[in-house]
């Protein structure tokens, strides 16, 4: 059984955080270890934590919101298509 570092290599650019944002976040784990685990996460920890969880949480998340946009999308073309005037030859229109 081989061992796989799941924390190697960077953030997906499209998963990247602005600085004001990964700061706040790190400063939300912070807290939430603070309070529910009793345990204090220090800012490298806290860093190193949220890109982990990014890494591995944030594709699925994302292209989850990718697939809804798709949904959002593929419902407003039915809509525009809806307004077509029916042609007697409708395959030439299109």
């Amino acid at each position: 059984m081989t061992s796989m570092n799941m924390n190697s290599g960077p953030v997906d650019a499209r998963l990247q955080l602005d600085p004001a944002v990964h700061q706040y976040l790190v400063k939300q784990l912070q807290s939430y270890f603070l309070q529910e685990r009793d345990e204090e996460l220090g800012d490298l920890a806290g860093s190193l934590l949220l890109d982990f969880l990014l890494k591995q949480l944030g594709p699925h998340l994302y292209n989850r919101g990718i697939q809804d946009a798709t949904l959002t999308l593929q419902d407003k073309l039915d809509d525009l298509y809806s307004l077509e005037i029916v042609t007697a030859i409708r395959d030439v229109d299109r």
